[in-house]
């Protein structure tokens, strides 16, 4: 006589096709949890351009002018480190990097005027920087040498430097960041313009 044993288990197709559908549900989830923090992360850099444009505002109300005049945004060059050492009269020390001069010249403008420098430091400080991409520190000196200043910027959350374009021909200024791709120009780019 044959006995049966009673058999307990899975086969090896139920463990295969049980494993695909948690891979299937896990690349959901995975793909869900990226939009969520891309949706947050321009959420913030919004945010932050947000309050940049109000204390540029509050820059305005007080001297009834924006704090200065850019190339147009087509412009490859736009503001340049040049400009920005010519227009504050000074020396900058640890390299060229003409891509965050407007950040730096807009910061050092709005942060000489209390109003706007209370609007500032409200942001969070991973959107302002002294450093440069190599994590120096960036300086001007000031004054024929008498005194040192930190250049410090606005960043978006990528950490890379907002943009601020302000020509005559504009009624308010632009605060732009290049977005998640990083390339200026792109759907993705983020500016204080609803």
């Amino acid at each position: 006589m044959r006995r049966r044993c009673a058999q307990f288990g899975f086969s090896l197709v139920e463990v295969l096709v049980v494993m695909a559908i948690i891979i299937i549900l896990a690349t959901i989830v995975v793909g869900v949890g990226r939009r969520f923090v891309r949706q947050s992360q321009e959420r913030l850099t919004d945010s932050g351009i947000n309050v940049i444009q109000a204390a540029i505002e509050q820059y305005h109300d007080f001297h009834e002018k924006f704090p200065f005049v850019t190339p147009p945004l087509s412009d490859p060059d736009g503001y340049t480190q040049a400009m920005l050492a010519a227009d504050l009269d000074g020396v900058i020390s640890a390299g060229i990097f003409n891509e965050y001069a407007s950040s730096e010249r807009l910061y050092y403008e709005l942060d000489q005027y209390p109003n706007s420098r209370r609007l500032i430091e409200t942001m969070v400080s991973e959107m302002k920087t002294s450093k440069d991409s190599q994590g120096r520190d960036r300086k001007i000196v000031l004054n024929n040498g008498s005194e040192e200043k930190p250049l410090v910027r606005f960043v978006d959350v990528w950490g890379r430097s907002l943009r601020y374009v302000y020509t005559q021909d504009m009624t308010f200024p632009l605060v732009v960041s290049d977005g998640v791709d990083g390339e200026p120009g792109t759907a993705d780019d983020l500016t204080g313009e609803q």
